[in-house]
């Protein structure tokens, strides 16, 4: 065979293993990840009835909540594929038996805004990857788990190195209760921490209350897995070896007729 066809066989071989061993670096920790905001207690120190328990068919309400992008960043350095988000109901307040939500909607993008540092204008904390992961419509909170979560239609793909992670709630209408029973969820209040809030008290306002306080809220996550050291390691090696064989090659080469 011609020394030029080994050559352009060598090269084609040399990439097909280059492109093995990055997929394999990419097949690295990917597993699922959850991440609480504010961490889980002791540190929750309040309960609030946003987003999801509030009452009555004719209520309605709207949550914007700031999340510290340097929370997520031990996490996914690289970025993650958020995939739902859940919040804790604080029974100290009553039982909650379940209820579906006609008409709820949220949405999720990054922001440059700072926990403590939201405006009260809900329009101006939005970031401009904003997409709706839970298109409008009802949402049902199982009565049998302490825990209501909320599956997305469309994942959100959240880099912490660009901006902090704003999500936003629109609940267009309460659920009727047992008059008796109140249950909330589990927040956190204080200055400083990872999270804060605006609040509207009808879904269609403009404007809201601003709040250092937060529901907690777990986050469900894919990270983008960083390449395996030994993978990166191999691949350094392998081009090494390619380049040195290259240059060989090409220096007899120029000494044989083809």
């Amino acid at each position: 065979m011609p020394f030029s066809s080994l050559f352009s066989e060598f090269e084609m071989k040399t990439k097909i293993v280059i492109s093995v061993l990055i997929l394999l670096g990419a097949g690295v920790n990917a597993a699922e990840e959850n991440l609480w905001l504010p961490p889980q207690p002791p540190l929750w120190n309040s309960s609030s009835l946003v987003p999801f328990l509030i009452l009555e068919p004719e209520s309605s309400m709207r949550l914007q909540q700031v999340f510290d992008s340097d929370a997520f960043l031990p996490h996914a350095p690289l970025g993650a594929w958020i995939k739902e988000i859940s919040f804790a109901v604080d029974t100290g307040f009553g039982p909650f038996f379940g209820a579906t939500l006609n008409d709820v909607q949220v949405n999720l993008s990054t922001t440059l805004r700072e926990p403590d540092g939201l405006d009260p204008v809900f329009a101006n904390n939005i970031g401009g990857d904003e997409i709706t992961v839970y298109g409008r419509g009802p949402l049902t909170l199982p009565g049998s788990l302490m825990l209501h979560v909320v599956e997305f239609h469309t994942p959100f793909f959240f880099d912490p190195g660009q901006g902090n992670l704003l999500l936003d709630i629109w609940n267009y209408e309460g659920y009727v209760s047992d008059p008796t029973t109140r249950p909330q969820y589990f927040a956190h209040i204080e200055m400083g921490d990872s999270v804060s809030s605006v609040v509207g008290i009808n879904a269609d306002d403009a404007v809201g209350f601003a709040a250092t306080g937060g529901v907690a809220t777990r986050f469900t996550f894919t990270p983008v897995p960083e390449p395996s050291s030994v993978v990166l390691a191999s691949l350094g090696v392998l081009i090494l070896t390619v380049v040195s064989i290259k240059r060989l090659m090409r220096k007899d080469l120029r000494h044989v007729p083809f």
